[in-house]
């Protein structure tokens, strides 16, 4: 007995796995983003002048010493 995803052709399964990748790093985002931004001042998660700031957490290694 073969089952479903042995009877797809494997184009058609490997749009499917990026589809389902792509998905599920869209899905995570958010969740990662929130994760990252409870590390960081509030002047580094939401400045206007730079977004990098962000990443790079400047005004976080101002004011703690540390990043």
């Amino acid at each position: 007995m073969s089952n479903q995803a042995q009877k797809r052709p494997a184009a058609l399964q490997a749009v499917l796995v990026i589809i389902l990748i792509t998905w599920m790093i869209a899905a995570a985002f958010p969740f990662f983003w929130t994760l990252w931004g409870s590390f960081k001042v509030e002047g580094d998660f939401f400045s206007l002048a730079d977004w990098s700031n962000v990443i790079t957490g400047e005004m976080t290694t101002r004011e703690t010493g540390d990043a």
